[in-house]
């Protein structure tokens, strides 16, 4: 593994570069105590490791970057399970660039161009929280003004959906933000909630004018 300290140089290829020997492995470095690539053979785990070391002697290993081909990592028969770690094992973290699985998914006039991952299928999770600010507990504020029960009614018989809820053309377009349409659909529950309480109001008010009489 990373560390393992090289035994004497022992074959120049030429160039300034030269084949060193450790145990079960090899390093092929540009000269002798710059940087170096690692390829060796671990026997109790009975796996093959590939590291780079750079001249400072920090562990880091580049793959194809300059190439402009693509780099395929996978484990066992057919592609297997990959594991990508940061740290000790794997309890350290993994760090990814803008990631795309599947075909690309930016269309419209309103590309995600800068989303960091795109996924072209079915994801499954048993849990998922999505941070923001701004909840839509605004609404029971002492100062926000309910709109008129005519003034939704004109709106969606114009409009054929609820103010502030994109419509199914601009879904179709642009995708669904999940974080912001949960406020939204919170914000017209607590809207109804007002309404209904009003008109609790009202009937209960009516009720006693008439059990007056």
């Amino acid at each position: 593994g990373p560390g393992i300290p090289p035994i004497s140089p022992c074959l120049n290829l030429g160039n300034n570069t030269w084949l060193n020997q450790f145990n079960d492995g090899i390093q092929i470095s540009p000269t002798i105590g710059s940087a170096v690539l690692n390829l060796g053979f671990d026997g109790t785990n009975n796996i093959i490791d590939s590291w780079g070391t750079n001249a400072a002697g920090n562990t880091s290993l580049l793959l194809d970057y300059y190439c402009g081909n693509d780099v395929g990592i996978c484990t066992g028969t057919n592609g297997g399970n990959v594991n990508i770690c940061n740290g000790t094992n794997t309890t350290g973290a993994v760090y990814l660039g803008p990631t795309r699985i599947g075909p690309l998914l930016q269309h419209g006039p309103n590309s995600h161009a800068n989303a960091f991952l795109t996924v072209s299928g079915e994801m499954v999770a048993q849990s998922c929280f999505i941070t923001m600010d701004n909840w839509a507990d605004y609404v029971f504020a002492p100062n926000y003004r309910l709109p008129k029960l005519f003034e939704v009614e004109k709106y969606y018989k114009s409009y054929g959906h609820l103010p502030e809820i994109p419509s199914e053309e601009k879904i179709k377009e642009e995708g669904l933000n999940v974080g912001e349409m949960n406020k939204l659909l919170l914000k017209k529950i607590e809207e109804l909630t007002l309404y209904v309480v009003a008109q609790q109001k009202q009937i209960d008010e009516l009720k006693a004018t008439i059990g007056k009489k």
